[in-house]
């Protein structure tokens, strides 16, 4: 029998399926150190709220929200720009890329036995 819950889970993300977790790393590092970004400190307020999205994806999917500040259209193309220019960022566009269709067949899996 499939067990979705990984014996040793510190954060909501530990609840996923490890390709989902894999893609979340993947885009967390799209997100920069955030060192020396002084008080406001953006980055670290981005990732709690993303933190967030990803607990409720993992046990509560029905009060994500449905409609995205951008459009999937939107977010590709200024993610392809911000990676064109820069190898290390390229590198990662594309492994965001090749693990986005897993991690959704792996999250839908994830679901029907949740």
């Amino acid at each position: 029998m499939y067990n979705p819950v990984p014996p040793d889970v510190k954060t909501a993300i530990d609840l996923l399926p490890s390709p989902v977790r894999k893609l979340a790393g993947l885009l967390d590092e799209t997100l920069g150190s955030g060192q020396n970004e002084g008080t406001l400190q953006p980055t670290a307020r981005q990732r709690i709220a993303v933190g967030h999205t990803w607990a409720n994806i993992a046990v509560r999917p029905w009060v994500v929200q449905k409609s995205a500040y951008n459009t999937r259209a939107e977010v590709d193309a200024n993610l392809k720009k911000w990676a064109l220019g820069v190898k290390s960022f390229y590198k990662l566009y594309l492994e965001i890329n090749r693990q986005y269709p897993i991690a959704e067949a792996a999250l839908e899996k994830y679901y029907t036995y949740l």
